[in-house]
């Protein structure tokens, strides 16, 4: 089942509630049968039970400002750095806020309220009732209990005072439940991280910094109102420093170091790759890596007399 699809089952089968979980949820279930998808869901709420209960809890939020951080790489903590640092020059005190699987040790913010349990409950019951072919409600549950722990630990970080949010993404479970917590009482900024595909979507946090023209008008298109985004190219600006593009040619954009849901990519983009090169004159291919790849290795060597090879 494709995620658009799934989505759209989730939201309307059990409600915007649990679509607040669909990156989790999906994750979770994705490729497994039931039995797998309840273990999985009650292991991982055994983990932040864990993390929000068991580890030393910190101090109320100190800064005017969060930054939200639940991945160490590309994707995470490398996209909000340069914002970061640029924001902290300009006089802001940024409060840097880590998953805790990313700190094995340390203080860990906020302990969740179980009272907050008691808003989530007629969803609860609104889920036994009800199912989607394939997914297991014990996971759909979890998730749900899930999102009300964070948001609760959240609320107790924040306070009562006026946040600004810094996030590199507003759906993952950590992420989304951050921005509930400042809605109303605070600003969240989410800074593109990627090529904007149908996780990003419906988008939650108050603006979205994206890289330019072209991702303005996908997130427009989303349904996101314009005056919410503000075009900036954090990324961008690293990307056009380190290559020019040819003035005809292909150029293939690699990311095989990222299985999706646990697909390996890597022989897809060979095959795609192979086809392109038997296809095009000689130096009018390019293979664009990402920096991982760069960094762990990619499976085009044997391109590279046909194809050049650019990170």
């Amino acid at each position: 089942m494709s995620y658009c699809t799934f989505f759209n089952q989730l939201l309307a089968t059990y409600g915007e509630t649990a679509a607040k979980s669909r990156l989790e949820i999906y994750f979770l279930s994705h490729g497994r049968g039931r039995f797998a998808q309840a273990v999985r869901g009650l292991a991982a709420l055994a983990r932040d039970c864990y993390f929000l209960f068991c580890l030393p809890k910190g101090e109320v939020a100190s800064g005017n400002a969060v930054a939200v951080v639940t991945l160490a790489g590309a994707n995470g903590w490398k996209v909000l750095q340069e914002p970061v640092r640029i924001a902290q020059d300009n006089g802001l005190h940024i409060d840097i806020v880590w998953h805790p699987r990313l700190k094995k040790t340390g203080t860990i913010f906020g302990r969740p309220d179980l009272s907050a349990f008691i808003d989530v409950w007629k969803d609860i019951r609104q889920i036994i009732g009800r199912k989607v072919p394939g997914l297991s409600r014990v996971l759909v549950i979890t998730c749900l209990m899930r999102h009300v722990l964070w948001k609760s630990a959240w609320r107790k970080f924040l306070g009562t005072t006026h946040s600004i949010l810094i996030l590199h993404n507003d759906f993952d479970m950590m992420s989304r439940a951050a921005v509930e917590a400042c809605r109303g009482n605070g600003t969240s900024i989410c800074i593109q991280h990627g090529i904007p595909t149908d996780e990003f979507f419906p988008s939650n946090a108050n603006y979205q910094i994206v890289w330019g023209q072209s991702s303005r008008v996908v997130f427009e298109k989303s349904g996101l109102i314009g005056s919410s985004i503000i075009e900036d190219s954090f990324g961008r600006r690293k990307l056009q420093s380190t290559f020019s593009l040819p003035p005809e040619g292909i150029c293939l954009v690699s990311q095989t170091h990222t299985p999706v849901y646990g697909i390996d990519l890597r022989s897809n983009f060979l095959k795609l790759a192979e086809e392109i090169a038997d296809n095009t004159p000689n130096g009018s291919f390019r293979i664009l890596l990402h920096p991982e790849e760069v960094r762990h290795g990619h499976p085009y060597i044997q391109l590279e007399q046909r194809a050049t090879l650019q990170n």
